[in-house]
């Protein structure tokens, strides 16, 4: 009978080293930000290129952004966003990304191609537009 508790201590220890400290040692599927900085308050709309893998691109909670999305290739979409009628684009996040890894945000990039002011009329430069990918 002792030899049974015995082991099974042993079993109990193997059991706990086994599982570690509980940190995930693989990819973590989550959520990038993409944030926008900008000193030019009168941007409605942002095309940008987003390259990395993703699944989902969405508007953040509580901007009533629209997003449109179209995948360029297996790790490149094409990304609109567009503010409310009457607002306008905020600096701060754009969009929120879901990834197969979060620990990979920094091999993202959003590059912008095209920016709308108010009246919809292309900004000529995307100079003063800078998006930055980030986690939350």
């Amino acid at each position: 009978m002792r030899h049974a508790f015995g082991m099974l201590g042993i079993f109990a220890a193997l059991a706990a080293g086994a599982c570690g400290d509980g940190t995930p040692t693989g990819p973590v599927a989550g959520d990038l930000v993409v944030r926008l900085t900008t000193e030019n308050t009168g941007a409605r709309g942002i095309l940008f290129r987003l390259d990395g893998a993703q699944s989902s691109v969405s508007a953040p909670s509580g901007t009533g952004y629209r997003v449109f999305t179209t995948s360029l290739g297996p790790n490149m979409t094409l990304v609109a966003v567009v503010a409310p009628m009457g607002s306008t684009l905020a600096g701060g996040a754009l969009v929120r990304v879901n990834v197969p890894d979060v620990g990979a945000f920094a091999s993202y990039a959003a590059l912008p191609a095209q920016v709308t002011g108010t009246n919809y009329a292309i900004i000529p430069n995307t100079a003063f537009f800078t998006l930055t990918v980030v986690q939350p």
